[in-house]
């Protein structure tokens, strides 16, 4: 996954994002003209689709917080209702970026010392009951009732050389993440068997991918897989079965379980941005 492909990608959610959702959140609208102008869920699923795609690079790739401001987003945290939502970060001023910055870390703090610190968090589009009429209708098809799933950990790698958190038995994750394209390489070998040739401890590397990533090993390639399919699905005309053997899964029937477990979606709701040949 090159950097100019999430380039890509965050050039598209702008598109979306003013097409698609700045008519609906202006107040002078009324509810049937905002619920009319939802009802492209073509449309809707697409933007919601590409907001889940730049979340999950943001954990699999290393950026940050401030990479999604630099291109025009940010995430307001409400501590009073306890709601997320995007804005636009060219609307925003320095002082409240960077309002934005210490909320998510503080937030961050609090997540890390739970014993139960969750992979996701929810994303609010919006507080508004009314905006979020429709919207909720397209979500809940990725099985989050009302809200956008951002994959909050991605976003801990600013920050957790400054936080506390639990002990990591490997905490370098460079060499994690190394060990994990290695792997990847030849994703047919045992996994306890190439741990072991790494002169490592299978349990410890499992619990320190874990702590590090906040995934499994196993969760994190499934994660990278189904990425990797959305974006075929999505930019390329190669057909399902193709797609599957490109995304590293054992065939086309385990890849489309895999997909609508983890998704929450068919593979035929996908919008197809390029038009099939096959």
């Amino acid at each position: 996954m090159e950097p100019e492909l999430f380039e890509e990608l965050i050039s598209v959610i702008d598109y979306f994002w003013h097409r698609y959702a700045g008519l609906p959140f202006a107040s002078k609208y009324s509810i049937p003209v905002r619920t009319s102008y939802f009802k492209q869920s073509d449309s809707v699923l697409s933007a919601l689709l590409r907001f889940c795609i730049a979340a999950n690079f943001l954990r699999l790739h290393n950026y940050t917080l401030q990479d999604l401001i630099k291109h025009r987003f940010a995430i307001e945290y409400n501590p009073l209702s306890h709601h997320w939502k995007w804005v636009e970060a060219r609307k925003l001023s320095k002082r409240y970026k960077q309002n934005v910055l210490n909320r998510l870390e503080c937030y961050t703090q609090h997540l890390l010392l739970r014993t139960d610190a969750p992979q996701v968090v929810s994303v609010y589009l919006t507080d508004s009951a009314h905006e979020v009429h429709y919207i909720s209708g397209m979500v809940r098809r990725f099985q989050t009732p009302d809200r956008l799933v951002f994959v909050l950990f991605s976003l801990v790698n600013k920050y957790t050389d400054s936080l506390k958190q639990h002990p990591v038995y490997i905490g370098d994750k460079e060499k994690l993440r190394q060990l994990y394209e290695l792997y990847i390489q030849n994703p047919e070998q045992n996994l306890q068997d190439f741990i072991r040739e790494q002169g490592l401890n299978y349990r410890v590397f499992q619990k320190s991918f874990k702590q590090c990533f906040g995934a499994t090993f196993y969760q994190y390639c499934l994660q990278y897989k189904l990425l990797h399919s959305l974006e075929l699905l999505l930019f390329t005309d190669k057909n399902n079965k193709t797609i599957a053997y490109d995304s590293g899964f054992q065939d086309y029937n385990h890849f489309n379980k895999t997909f609508k477990r983890l998704s929450g979606l068919k593979l035929k709701d996908i919008p197809r941005l390029v038009v099939s040949h096959y």
